[in-house]
């Protein structure tokens, strides 16, 4: 029988895993038992001008053929890189804070105090999942640090968790060693989630739940491969489950999940009986919805809401087409520099989706979505539409804020991941123009994270996180005269300001919002605010300049109804006492009920 001869393209079309097929002197495993002068004569080096790069990469990332922890250690090293990375950013001057941050503090406060999640205005916080400042509450009662230092060390810890999933995937699923190399550079340096783990923000824990669910889908799809694994594969589900719950009780985009869950069991197929598909789906939604429903249950007895949201915008098509736009642009930044034309990042956008499409298309052709050999890659292909569809309708229903990294984040490593497999085996076979076109991409995927990963991170240690005055944790804030003085002397009493959320994040201290300017939003809190003084109470107002609120009544406009004297002035604001004329002696049955009203 004559031998099969192993060349390039044939490696090439195999699939062959990293560093698999060859040995350290770049020799298939299936040929070691031959001669020396056979090897020499019927098999061409592979890539022999690149021998001595992928002899390093080899020695770092080396495995045994068929081994199933070869992922193990390049994976670790990521993790342990992105870990570090997020700490040395961080180090000078800690976590950003922002005013979610402010709600999520004060929530876990709450929840150690044993008064439930509350806001830093005392209301209770029904708007946003609670399971973020739950687990803050259990961090910061273990380690018995303060809740920002807890925040941290949880981030770190979820973000190092989440690259070493995410970088076991990208070893076990792509082949060839360029597109590794690419991909842990864009998984390392310019991963999304690592701009929001700086910030005490609640996308580092959905983020992990979102790797749980997609990785326990994959191994569900894998498990029911096998005739009469129906129990086996029940554990990968459960895990999905946990995860599709955890990501919902975190964020409330997660309740996507629970349609990507049915959609991945329809297209199974027909490998899986339709008998046990149906048993399955039911397992995840009973797994992964019931947590959220015993929640909204819980608001509607407490609070007489199932949830608390915004008004609905009117102009809805208007508004889908701007969110279509927002999109469009920040995905196109994840692709090229900010100094390079934003045609070329479209253009690029629109190759990488169409080589994505196509790949899954002929795969489909050749194997069937239900026999698709790469069983952990369909959750990843049905995950992207159903959130970016979910993303654009919530926020174009609910007008929230632009839809930018924060919102698309957990896309970036999904599309990044096919996009990688897509192109495995696509590159050049010729060796010249291989190495040509592997040590291209990876100069690009090293210039696009370098756009913002030398000089915002270095912005950031200089300074503080935070790239807009919105974000309070920067050291103009820290080096605030008027908060230092606040932290050494507290004024007594009921405490307003222009930003609350300030003051509860940086001082500790609860304040309730002061006035607006619309008439009735002003009267209503004036009103309340004379009466609480006319019966004997101590309030102050503290007003900083930096306001960003245009929406808020200023000082000069209410120091004669409140009867505002300033007892500290400082450049960056002031500390009012209030004494406003009271006609007579009032008790606190006279205080008009407080009426709150958004930002």
């Amino acid at each position: 029988m004559k031998p099969h001869v192993l060349s390039q393209r044939s490696l090439a079309q195999n699939g062959r895993p990293f560093c698999a097929s060859a040995g350290e002197n770049g020799i298939a495993p299936a040929l070691r038992n031959r001669s020396p002068a056979s090897r020499n004569q019927s098999v061409a080096p592979i890539d022999s001008g690149g021998a001595f790069l992928r002899r390093g990469v080899c020695r770092i990332l080396r495995q045994a053929r068929g081994s199933r922890t070869h992922a193990l250690w390049p994976a670790l090293i990521l993790a342990l890189a992105g870990a570090l990375h997020l700490l040395w950013v961080t180090q000078p001057h800690g976590p950003g804070l922002t005013p979610d941050s402010a709600y999520y503090l004060a929530g876990a406060d709450g929840v150690r105090a044993g008064q439930g999640i509350q806001d830093f205005q005392g209301r209770p916080l029904y708007s946003w999942p609670p399971l973020y400042p739950v687990v803050l509450a259990l961090t910061t009662q273990a380690l018995g640090a303060d809740p920002v230092d807890a925040a941290l060390f949880m981030n770190v810890l979820l973000y190092g968790t989440v690259l070493f999933l995410v970088g076991r995937w990208l070893l076990r699923q792509v082949t060839d060693r360029w597109l590794v190399l690419v991909g842990l550079l864009l998984l390392g340096l310019a991963f999304p989630s690592f701009d929001a783990a700086k910030y005490v923000l609640s996308e580092s824990v959905f983020h992990l739940f979102l790797w749980l669910f997609l990785l326990g889908m994959g191994g569900w799809l894998h498990a029911c491969r096998n005739p009469g694994a129906s129990v086996i594969a029940v554990w990968p589900l459960l895990l999905a489950g946990v995860g599709a719950a955890g990501a919902n009780m975190t964020r409330l985009i997660g309740l996507v999940l629970l349609l990507v869950g049915p959609a991945i069991l329809l297209l199974a197929g027909g490998a899986i009986p339709w008998r046990r598909r149906w048993g399955h789906g039911l397992l995840f939604l009973a797994t992964g919805a019931t947590p959220f429903l015993l929640w909204a249950i819980h608001n509607k007895m407490v609070h007489g809401r199932y949830l608390q949201t915004r008004g609905y915008n009117e102009q809805l098509p208007v508004a889908l087409m701007e969110r279509l736009r927002e999109v469009t642009i920040t995905l196109s930044n994840w692709l090229v520099p900010h100094w390079v034309s934003h045609g070329i990042g479209m253009l690029l956008l629109t190759v990488a989706t169409g080589m994505i499409l196509v790949w899954g298309m002929k795969r489909s052709q050749e194997n069937g979505l239900l026999r698709l050999q790469e069983a952990a890659v369909l959750p990843l292909a049905v995950f992207p539409p159903l959130y970016l569809g979910g993303v654009i309708a919530a926020a174009s229903i609910f007008g929230t804020d632009p839809i930018g990294d924060r919102f698309l984040m957990p896309l970036y490593a999904p599309l990044l991941l096919l996009a990688l497999k897509a192109g495995d085996g696509l590159l050049p076979r010729n060796g010249l123009w291989r190495r040509g076109v592997g040590v291209g991409l990876l100069v690009w995927s090293a210039v696009v994270p370098a756009q913002w990963t030398l000089a915002v991170d270095g912005l950031e240690r200089q300074r503080g996180i935070g790239s807009s005055p919105y974000f309070f944790s920067r050291q103009e804030w820290r080096d605030s005269a008027l908060i230092d003085h606040l932290r050494r002397q507290p004024p007594p009493g009921v405490l307003y300001s222009n930003v609350p959320d300030v003051l509860y994040a940086l001082v500790g201290r609860s304040a309730l919002l002061s006035p607006r300017k619309q008439d009735q939003a002003r009267d209503a809190q004036v009103a309340h605010m004379i009466a609480r003084v006319c019966a004997g109470e101590s309030l102050h107002l503290i007003w900083f300049n930096r306001n960003l609120r245009i929406n808020m009544a200023v000082p000069d406009r209410l120091r004669g109804p409140l009867g505002l004297q300033e007892v500290v002035r400082s450049a960056d604001g002031s500390l009012f006492e209030l004494h406003p004329p009271c006609p007579r002696r009032l008790t606190p049955k006279d205080v008009p009920p407080l009426v709150f009203y958004g930002w």
